[in-house]
């Protein structure tokens, strides 16, 4: 049996949004594996369920609650059925959003909000509806940003714009609910690995892969389980005086970054 410390979730109650793959997988899987109870969340019930089921199967509690984050009436649905599911919230983390490539010349103001909304408002509803049930449990949201909040993010325009407000929602949050027992802090990813990120940003070519890890101070690109663990120090009694903190996970600058 695993000896308690200050970095312990086992038996905290999560739910992971867009966690069907990528770095919401990863995260889910990380935190499972660490004791916590997962709510999977997505609307792609077939690999929702093979998550699931890998998860179970390795002894974890996870369950399965499906919604389109960008609507409000669902977004209250299946917050409500994770909390029933599991029992109640520890924590929440905000990670349903998407993108996609798009010159800002070209870009029209459907598509601008449309990201927006997934990466933004979406957060917002999530945590509103989730809020309730954190409150009960002295919980916290964690909403995964991005680097590309602090960095010109040229194409993805629209997606920085994004992240950086949830940045901003993250400290107002948690200036309002922290006096209330939520903490609220964002985390902000560097370049990952993930299947999506190698083929929108460098089209899955091998050299173009190498040269970008290279450029990060650790020499490596990131990894979902690398953004899972900042979660569970966040989650955790080891971050509990923690509260509206913007936290850079990207490997740090290397040389090939300086002017």
């Amino acid at each position: 049996m695993r000896e308690p410390d200050d970095f312990d979730v086992s038996g905290l109650r999560v739910l992971v949004t867009g966690s069907s793959r990528g770095v919401g997988e990863g995260v889910a899987e990380y935190l499972a594996s660490q004791g916590a109870s997962i709510a999977l969340h997505g609307r792609d019930m077939k690999r929702l369920e093979a998550v699931r089921s890998r998860l179970s199967a390795k002894g974890a509690t996870a369950i399965v609650v499906t919604g389109d984050a960008r609507m409000a009436d669902e977004v209250k649905e299946f917050v409500e059925a994770a909390a029933s599911a599991l029992g109640g919230l520890d924590g929440l983390i905000n990670n349903a959003g998407g993108t996609f490539a798009a010159a800002a010349t070209d870009m029209s103001p459907n598509a601008f909000a449309s990201v927006v909304n997934a990466n933004l408002t979406t957060a917002f509803s999530v945590a509103q509806a989730a809020f309730p049930f954190l409150e009960k449990t002295k919980g916290c949201v964690i909403n995964i940003s991005s680097v590309s909040a602090l960095r010109p993010s040229p194409e993805f325009s629209h997606y920085a714009a994004a992240k950086a407000g949830l940045i901003s929602l993250t400290k107002s949050l948690a200036a309002e609910w922290g006096p209330r027992g939520v903490r609220v802090n964002a985390i902000l990813p560097g370049l990952l690995g993930t299947e999506s990120a190698l083929g929108s940003l460098f089209r899955n070519d091998p050299e173009r892969i190498k040269q970008a890890a290279e450029k990060i101070g650790v020499g490596r690109l990131g990894t979902p389980e690398d953004v899972a663990m900042a979660c569970r120090y966040l989650l955790s009694r080891g971050g509990s005086f923690v509260n509206g903190e913007a936290l850079v996970v990207d490997g740090g600058p290397s040389n090939e970054q300086r002017f």
